[in-house]
């Protein structure tokens, strides 16, 4: 939601636990969203990151927001990128990595330079996983993988799930999570 994160700002919480796809830790940050006049910018801004067994890295965001607003996963690269809609590649010399976005709302993988203050120091990529507008309640998924298999990934909200699955090239993967992060007891 913009550069939104306010001045000694933290976590409230981090955890590792076990999901049905591999272990992964929680990080819940909706303080660090900072207040609003009406009071908090956030009711939840939370990320899972999964190790999944295929090797891959599974990266979900939920954020809860108290007014609409526009949200986005950055990463920085020094990389050479090749991008489509919500998909990536990043090669290096010896090296490939792979990336996959979904979203429950429309989405846009977008590309940006940094501006570093230093003239002299080397400019990165910067692949930014966006919402094309604005929303009060989304998520995000991103996928990573080394290597040249094919990934795909989906990401639906329910009212009371989020649910991505997806396959790092033949070996799918299905997760079911509360919307505060969670593993989702099955029903």
């Amino acid at each position: 939601n913009g550069v939104g994160v306010t001045v000694k700002s933290g976590l409230n919480s981090t955890g590792t636990l076990k999901t049905a796809c591999g272990p992964a830790i929680r990080l819940v940050a909706t303080d660090a969203m900072g207040p609003m006049r009406d009071g908090p910018a956030a009711q939840f801004c939370g990320r899972l990151m999964i190790l999944l067994s295929s090797r891959a890295l599974l990266i979900v965001d939920h954020l809860l927001l108290t007014h609409s607003g526009r949200v986005e996963a950055r990463f920085h690269t020094f990389a050479a990128t090749r991008t489509g809609a919500d998909s990536a590649e990043l090669r290096g010399r010896s090296d490939r990595l792979r990336m996959a976005c979904a979203a429950n709302v429309p989405g846009l993988l977008a590309t940006a330079r940094t501006a570093p203050t230093t003239p002299t120091a080397p400019s990165a990529n910067v692949l930014r996983w966006c919402t094309r507008g604005l929303h009060h309640d989304m998520a995000l998924a991103t996928l990573l993988n080394p290597g040249r298999a094919p990934l795909a990934v989906k990401l639906r909200m329910t009212p009371t799930r989020l649910l991505v699955t997806g396959r790092v090239g033949s070996h799918p993967f299905s997760l079911s999570l509360t919307h505060d992060l969670r593993p989702a007891r099955r029903r």
